[in-house]
């Protein structure tokens, strides 16, 4: 029983962490190829950037649009809404 009930646990934690990666990559679409830089310039997007996050569930792959100002030499990744 015990070997039945973490074979089932390890399952889930794999399917939850599926979930949770899609979830959090649900708003890569990039909208704006220039933003503000919050210095009064402008930075430009790049591409997106991945970088894996231990959770609870598993380790996910979670991707975001980055951006680098060349006036400020300095980037930065986009914020969720």
């Amino acid at each position: 029983m015990e070997a039945t009930e973490l074979s089932i646990r390890r399952m889930m934690h794999g399917v939850g962490g599926l979930l949770l990666e899609k979830l959090l990559n649900a708003d890569t679409d990039v909208d704006d190829v220039v933003r503000p830089c919050g210095d009064g310039h402008s930075a430009r997007f790049m591409g997106c950037r991945s970088k894996e996050v231990v959770t609870v569930l598993a380790t996910v792959k979670v991707q975001r649009a980055y951006y680098h100002c060349k006036d400020c030499s300095r980037g930065f990744f986009s914020k969720r809404s």
